[in-house]
């Protein structure tokens, strides 16, 4: 599908529908990756389409299923591994913030936070004070609950909290980090379509597929054909050719604006005098 939408959106290509009586699925496999349990479209009849798609999309097999890069691809129950990763992240994380708060309750902060506490009690409403009463029964309700917090925070046994500390990192390193047998990820392809022979060929990477695409003159036109379309709500027709090509130049003008592409289709007369 990813490798279907460059071709389509990015490249202006086609691929035709799926004929009929043919089940586009990929088989299951859990000890192969994707790409390896592509080859099952590699017979003839199924690749003179894929062939147009699937050499696009290898470069995707750098990021999993939520955009993350990746160097490997977990084989095997991918679900439970995954739900092993995030109860060790969980319990962590939670190990984590106990230190850092059990750190963070060092005598003098803790005396800082009694302060403050004494600060609030001595603050009583008074008669002059701007709803009085109101204020007052708030106070008394809050009183014994601060009394109780002073009184915690001046019998903080120190001793038990390097102690806690020191127990709670020992945890944190005796917890077990889900592991999976994995495959190295191989992102290379083959790019074709673009217009510029020097652009089509091999690449091994992301970045590089993408770098090529940026280059290339027919993706340009592709992306500002999409903007006509967005913004006309209509495909575009012959008499729409100057407008089309007068954007593509404010593109060029303004070093790759995106903007000035806009405003260009925006003061056309395509779009001002559309019907």
């Amino acid at each position: 599908m990813r490798g279907k939408w460059i071709r389509g959106q990015v490249l202006a290509g086609l691929i035709p529908e799926v004929p009929l009586g043919v089940e586009a699925k990929v088989p299951d496999d859990p000890h192969k990756t994707l790409r390896e349990r592509m080859d099952v479209v590699r017979p003839e009849e199924c690749w003179r389409c894929h062939k147009k798609m699937d050499p696009l999309a290898y470069a995707f097999e750098a990021y999993d299923d939520f955009g993350r890069y990746r160097t490997a691809i977990p084989i095997g129950d991918v679900l439970a591994y995954e739900q092993a990763v995030y109860e060790y992240n969980k319990k962590k994380r939670g190990l984590e913030r106990r230190i850092k708060d059990l750190k963070n309750k060092t005598p003098e902060e803790l005396a800082r936070q009694a302060e403050k506490i004494r600060q609030q009690i001595a603050s009583k409403p008074q008669p002059d004070d701007e709803k009085y009463e109101e204020a007052l029964k708030h106070y008394e309700r809050q009183l014994p609950g601060w009394h109780k917090q002073i009184k915690n925070l001046e019998s903080f046994d120190h001793e038990r909290r390097m102690k806690d500390i020191e127990r709670s990192k020992q945890e944190m390193q005796a917890l077990d980090k889900p592991t999976t047998e994995t495959k190295p990820v191989d992102a290379s392809g083959y790019l074709e379509g673009t217009g510029d022979p020097e652009l089509d060929g091999t690449y091994n990477t992301p970045r590089e597929l993408m770098e090529r695409l940026a280059q290339s003159e027919r993706v340009r036109q592709s992306i500002i054909r999409h903007a006509f379309r967005y913004w006309m709500g209509r495909n575009e027709t012959l008499d729409d050719s100057p407008t089309l090509m007068a954007a593509e130049q404010a593109y060029l003008d303004s070093d790759g604006s995106f903007k000035e592409v806009i405003i260009s289709l925006l003061t056309s007369d395509s779009f001002l005098y559309r019907k």
